[in-house]
């Protein structure tokens, strides 16, 4: 079943909302971009920007390893209120012109440097029309996407220098919500050679590990949005980190009515950013809606561990034990709970005084 297409909506005032939202207890600033390299080397990079305090990096060599892999956690980051103007110690994400959607983003790590413009081709995709979402069984989220970045630069890497080109996806995610209130999610950015962009995702409940959520938004070349409330998500092959020991999917297919089959197959398997997350960059190829398309994209999988079953235990399912257990045992995922911690704390305090 497809929806009507969308083109604006007034819930979003841009530049501003590329900068922070005090209110929102989760924020994050996402790239995913696929480069090539004036020597024919192919890149794809990852970066994201987490308030509260955390930092991911990872630049693979599409060969079949990670160049850089970095994750910082506790770091101080720098964000404007007014519109996209971040910055954590050397890196920095700014918007460089008084119109909305045009960015520099500077890396520096310990052996490389990148120095990327961004330039959105599309308007945004406020994900399923309203840019607005239901996140685990508690909260929402504001989301929106800008899903075809032209992208070009300079990189460092090793003492060599390279000029880059190439296409990117920035997504946007802010609200509060309850981490501990789902099991984990897929989530596929894709860019085909058609100049058409799909958004697929889905999140699944904490006990019985049924789909919560599902998204599947298309944006075709003419910049307009398209979302479709029937598709299926199959894991075609799996691989297992030798380091965690976690299982994660190594390929899948994306089929839905229509002549519609996508597969995403990862460049290499091993792109296991932590215990519990999977971010990669893949190569598409299938049918979309009957025509023969080929691309590229990135797919996420996250999966929360044993430590979660206690908690969707007691709060058996439900939003209101749910958010009592969550209180009970002071879950800190992703440092958002801190909040709650410092409250309880505090009763606490006042109840010895």
């Amino acid at each position: 079943m497809k929806d009507k297409p969308t083109q604006n909506t007034s819930d979003f005032l841009f530049p501003r909302d590329g900068g922070r939202h005090v209110n929102a207890l989760h924020e994050w600033w996402y790239l995913n971009s696929h480069v090539k390299t004036n020597t024919g080397r192919h890149y794809g990079l990852f970066v994201a920007f987490f308030n509260p305090g955390l930092m991911t990096v990872v630049l693979s060599d599409k060969s079949g390893k990670h160049v850089i892999e970095r994750v910082v956690r506790d770091i101080p980051l720098k964000v404007s209120t007014s519109s996209l103007n971040l910055e954590s110690g050397k890196n920095w994400w700014r918007q460089i012109s008084e119109e909305p959607f045009h960015y520099v983003l500077c890396l520096c790590e310990d052996n490389a440097r990148l120095r990327l413009d961004l330039l959105s081709r599309k308007p945004p995709l406020f994900v399923n029309h309203s840019g607005r979402i239901k996140e685990g069984l508690l909260g929402y989220s504001r989301y929106y996407s800008l899903t075809n970045m032209k992208v070009s630069g300079l990189l460092q890497l090793n003492g060599e220098h390279f000029e880059v080109e190439g296409i990117g996806w920035i997504d946007r995610q802010w609200g509060s919500w309850d981490f501990s209130g789902m099991a984990g999610w897929n989530w596929f950015a894709i860019q085909l050679s058609n100049n058409v962009e799909v958004l697929a995702a889905q999140c699944y409940h904490p006990i019985t590990g049924a789909p919560t959520m599902k998204l599947f938004n298309m944006i075709n070349s003419e910049g307009e949005t398209s979302v479709f409330s029937e598709f299926g998500v199959e894991c075609l092959k799996t691989w297992k980190s030798p380091s965690t020991g976690t299982v994660y999917g190594a390929g899948w297919a994306i089929s839905m009515p229509g002549k519609t089959e996508l597969l995403i197959t990862p460049v290499f398997d091993d792109q296991e950013i932590f215990k519990g997350l999977w971010e990669g960059c893949c190569e598409v190829k299938g049918i979309l809606q009957g025509q023969h398309v080929e691309g590229v994209g990135y797919a996420e999988q996250s999966y929360f561990g044993p430590d979660h079953l206690l908690l969707r235990a007691i709060s058996l399912g439900t939003a209101p034990f749910h958010y009592i257990a969550q209180l009970i045992f002071r879950r800190v995922d992703f440092g958002v709970w801190k909040l709650q911690y410092r409250l309880i704390d505090r009763l606490f305090r006042r109840k010895k005084g």
